[in-house]
């Protein structure tokens, strides 16, 4: 269980994460769920929702040792009206006061994903 937390647990406590963790409206990211439950979140019971709309998710296949664990899995319906699924990796820096800073701000990784325009949920 520690294999999946604490990677999470180390993006959250992460400023640049945690604020939008923290979000009650809009309810930025869905936490652990699977690939096709963010398909199903997707798709709903009025078919398909409109290219652009996404879900911020971390994935139940990525624990540690695995390099891609902690990270955030951004699923999409795309301009081709399929979904997609891409990691959003964080690469975080070491700073002079001992802690780690991301590289990039999740804010930033979103705007550089010209498909996403607004939120499943």
């Amino acid at each position: 269980m520690w294999a999946w937390l604490y990677p999470v647990a180390f993006t959250l406590s992460q400023s640049a994460v945690n604020s939008m963790w923290n979000s009650m409206s809009p309810i930025w990211m869905e936490g652990f769920i699977t690939k096709e439950e963010a398909e199903l979140i997707l798709t709903g019971s009025g078919g398909l929702q409109d290219p652009g709309t996404f879900v911020l998710r971390f994935p139940t296949s990525r624990s540690w040792p695995h390099p891609d664990a902690g990270n955030l899995v951004v699923t999409y319906v795309g301009s081709d009206y399929t979904i997609h699924h891409r990691l959003l990796s964080f690469d975080f820096i070491n700073s002079s006061s001992t802690t780690e800073t991301p590289v990039k701000l999740l804010q930033d990784l979103l705007l550089e994903e010209p498909e996403l325009s607004r939120l499943g949920r």
